[in-house]
């Protein structure tokens, strides 16, 4: 009676996923908790084994369906994109986000952190401003000399060490960064918890879609804590124009929150909600979670990234030959 009960539960969330998207609140429930599913799954599926249960036949479709699901957000790659006429890699970069937590109050250990993991361009989430200069007062400390933008209303930041151009502040913090000679668009967010405020965070998502989607500049990073999972239909959105940085690391499916701190006060099962995604004028060389935490909740996120160069090949074609025809005597 337990195992057919335990049957007909999963098979009715199966049901739920597959009739509802994640607008509906119980299946953005569902995904938050994708790993308690998965871990269910299987435990009932030993059950079903170990006490030669005939309705193990039962539970292999839904067995199979769980574990695809699961798995496939995180392996399957981006939507294909049209060949750039790429001519030269530039320069090679090491970008970092991290949220650092509100609550939060150890910045010795944030800046150790960021001393230990230096990086071009550092996206931090959680700085709230009443630690704001105490932040700064750390970074000069162990210093770190980084030019930044801050959000006040977001407690965002944005840090670099190339020259760096604000735009945004509300309802993300979006600034510019020129490395040598060539701008990359920074978008660093902090979405809406989904789970609280679900219907604002489409609202929220659909005015960064549109604005990164305007936006002409060709290096484009987005990245913070989307506060969604892989399985949520936010990441689909970006991208027909964005890569996420994490398909390229050895472990894809590594998760971002909560820490083993963080577990503690966390209400939600192991996941991954912080995201780099760059545009496809980008090449992402390697991405990694970072071990450290420094008292956060959340795992910092760090990738390697070449600014590739897009030129016009039929150009490069006929500038070339009007060169040699210069040169003929």
């Amino acid at each position: 009676m337990f195992s057919a009960f335990l049957i007909i539960s999963i098979y009715t969330v199966i049901l739920l996923e597959l009739i509802f998207d994640d607008s509906f609140i119980a299946v953005r429930y569902l995904h938050f908790s994708y790993v308690v599913l998965l871990i269910t799954t299987c435990l009932v599926f030993l059950y079903l084994l170990l006490t030669k249960s005939k309705r193990i036949l039962w539970f292999i479709p839904a067995l199979l369906f769980v574990i695809t699901s699961y798995l496939l957000p995180f392996i399957s790659s981006p939507s294909s994109q049209p060949p750039l006429d790429i001519e030269a890699t530039t320069t090679s970069i090491k970008t970092l986000s991290f949220s650092v937590n509100s609550r939060n109050k150890d910045y010795e250990k944030v800046t150790q952190l960021l001393r230990d993991n230096p990086a071009d361009i550092i996206c931090l989430q959680e700085v709230p401003f009443n630690r704001y200069a105490l932040f700064l007062q750390h970074m000069k400390k162990a210093g770190l000399d980084y030019q930044h933008v801050y959000s006040k209303n977001k407690a965002l930041m944005i840090l670099a060490k190339h020259p760096i151009i604000p735009h945004k502040t509300v309802p993300f913090l979006q600034a510019s960064v020129v490395i040598n000679g060539t701008t990359l668009k920074v978008w660093n967010l902090h979405a809406p918890k989904s789970l609280t405020k679900m219907n604002y965070q489409h609202f929220y998502f659909d005015k960064v879609y549109d604005d990164v989607h305007a936006d002409n500049t060709d290096h484009k990073l987005v990245c913070g804590d989307f506060n969604s999972t892989p399985h949520n239909n936010i990441l689909p959105l970006f991208m027909n124009t964005l890569q996420p940085a994490y398909k390229q690391a050895a472990n894809p499916i590594s998760l971002t929150y909560p820490t083993t701190e963080g577990i503690i006060h966390s209400p939600i099962p192991l996941i991954k909600i912080d995201y780099l995604l760059f545009s496809h004028h980008f090449k992402i060389d390697d991405y990694q979670r970072i071990a450290q935490y420094a008292h956060s909740d959340h795992y910092p996120i760090a990738a390697r990234v070449s600014l590739m160069q897009t030129v016009n090949k039929e150009t490069i074609h006929t500038s070339r030959n009007n060169e040699t025809k210069k040169i003929k005597p």
